[in-house]
């Protein structure tokens, strides 16, 4: 399968070295999913969690020991995939990256979010991780993506 990079990409990679948090919004089938767990971390070469809560069984672990999975994780990135159906998620990466913060735990853990482009998500997002988060809106492809002219190039 061949995947298309996004112009977005690189814009994205600038942000991952200096951010903790991220978020990607966009609507539905633009391609969130794809950038984060096969774009970009063929990209950055690095191991990465993936954690989707379309898996109800993902969203219950969370709302048990949400916290204690985060911290556990021990990859350098982490991808939180359709965040917007367990927002308390939003509270418990607050606590763990403010107790990482004040450990002075050295530089770790880049968490990538994604998620619909509800306005309550991005309420929450500002809400909660006010001074902790970047936020990107995905658009769908652009015509220049599609037909693979300017910047962009295939990935294999």
């Amino acid at each position: 399968m061949e995947l298309i990079e996004r112009n977005t990409t690189d814009q994205l990679i600038s942000r991952v070295e200096r951010e903790r948090i991220i978020v990607i919004t966009g609507a539905r089938q633009t391609g969130k999913t794809t950038l984060c767990e096969q774009i970009l971390t063929a990209k950055l070469n690095q191991p990465h969690t993936y954690i989707s809560f379309d898996d109800p069984d993902e969203r219950l672990r969370f709302q048990n020991s949400g916290i204690a999975i985060l911290e556990s994780i021990d990859t350098p990135l982490v991808i939180l995939d359709e965040v917007q159906k367990l927002p308390i998620v939003l509270e418990q990466l607050k606590f763990v990256v403010d107790k990482r913060q004040r450990e002075s735990a050295p530089k770790s853990g880049l968490f990538l979010l994604t998620g619909s482009s509800h306005l309550t998500l991005l309420k929450n997002v500002k809400e909660t991780l006010a001074g902790r988060v970047s936020i990107m809106h995905l658009y769908p492809f652009s015509l220049s993506e599609v037909l693979k002219t300017g910047k962009t190039s295939l990935l294999s």
